[in-house]
């Protein structure tokens, strides 16, 4: 997935308490979750972070949720879902 919606009204009520850094790094972190389309490995989630670890820390345990695979973040995945799904449909109509 390479494009996905940012509702800056929804953002900003969800993320008004973060500092400039933690924008950031959310920002990163959802960018490579929606790209990958899979769960953030915990052993590359500061890395993917640009180096931040107390900001990475802080971001995930209050974004996304830890799971044996790895970092996973729900309404991203039901973004991904859905498109997955709508794409699934054009390719099906183009077929005909």
């Amino acid at each position: 997935m390479n494009y996905y919606k940012r509702h800056l009204g929804d953002y900003a009520k969800d993320t008004g308490h973060l500092s400039a850094l933690e924008h950031g790094v959310y920002t990163l972190l959802l960018d490579w979750y929606y790209v990958n389309e899979k769960p953030i490995p915990k052993t590359l989630a500061v890395r993917i972070a640009r180096g931040n670890p107390d900001e990475t820390k802080a971001v995930l345990s209050e974004f996304f949720k830890e799971t044996p695979d790895g970092w996973i973040h729900s309404y991203a995945d039901r973004l991904i879902e859905e498109y997955n799904a709508k794409a699934e449909r054009n390719r099906a109509s183009g077929v005909m």
